[in-house]
């Protein structure tokens, strides 16, 4: 009995604990990375907006090279899709919903993808001539719902987040540089 107790005693700390993280973790997270490329805008643009480029450098397909891949729609325009599925990544969807000719591009990203409500969105902004561009990657997650905010915290979402975008934008940095 006194081993039921303990163990009961134990399990109400932790969630009451849980439940605490959960209480005073923020509802969103968010990642930003920039990086400075020697290669016009007009070069690395199209990188970005035609995802059958990013096989190249996101750090994503390069954890997982059994990622499946399908892209559709018309490259560097609004409506250009690519859905995937990956064992160690996870499944989801991007599409572009906006952009800018060589300066804006924004993206939705969704990650749980039979729930179009759970959008996350991803700004790009490119500022440069024909030799240099500085890219900036911004990105904001949908509101997490409240038993999801502890593990968001506990799994340090944001520091892997940005280590990606900072990897990827480097990739980038190559493979627009070559």
């Amino acid at each position: 009995m006194r081993i039921l107790k303990l163990a009961l005693y134990t399990i109400g700390t932790l969630t009451l604990l849980y439940l605490a993280l959960c209480a005073f973790s923020p509802a969103t997270f968010s990642a930003s990375q920039s990086i400075s490329i020697n290669a016009g805008t007009h070069e690395v643009f199209p990188l970005v907006t035609d995802f059958k480029h990013w096989d190249k450098w996101s750090q994503w397909k390069k954890s997982d090279p059994d990622m499946t891949n399908v892209v559709e729609g018309t490259p560097g325009t609004v409506g250009h899709k690519q859905t995937w599925k990956s064992k160690k990544e996870g499944d989801g969807i991007q599409d572009i919903i906006e952009l800018k000719d060589n300066s804006y591009i924004k993206m939705g990203l969704y990650l749980v993808p039979d729930n179009p409500k759970d959008v996350n969105y991803s700004d790009w902004y490119f500022t440069g001539d024909s030799t240099k561009t500085e890219v900036k990657w911004n990105m904001t997650s949908a509101t997490i719902p409240f038993p999801g905010r502890g593990i968001v915290r506990l799994l340090g979402i944001e520091k892997t987040l940005n280590e990606y975008f900072a990897k990827s934008l480097a990739n980038l940095k190559a493979v627009a540089e070559r």
